[in-house]
């Protein structure tokens, strides 16, 4: 989804706690877009069979 479609979707995580995230996945030497991309899909993937018929996007 390009960025200009992401505006309208508001995210409730506060500064601190990115940062935090951010901090614990250099240290560990992880990437951690690819871990909140990953833990969303996760999400989606195990959670999609709540959803109507044809209610479901692209995926990604």
């Amino acid at each position: 989804m390009p960025a200009e479609k992401m505006e309208p979707f508001k995210f409730r995580v506060r500064p601190s706690m990115l940062d935090q995230a951010q901090r614990i996945a250099d240290a560990r030497g992880d990437n951690l877009s690819e871990i909140l991309r990953d833990s969303l899909k996760d999400y989606i993937r195990e959670n999609t069979h709540l959803l109507k018929d044809g209610e479901v996007g692209d995926g990604g």
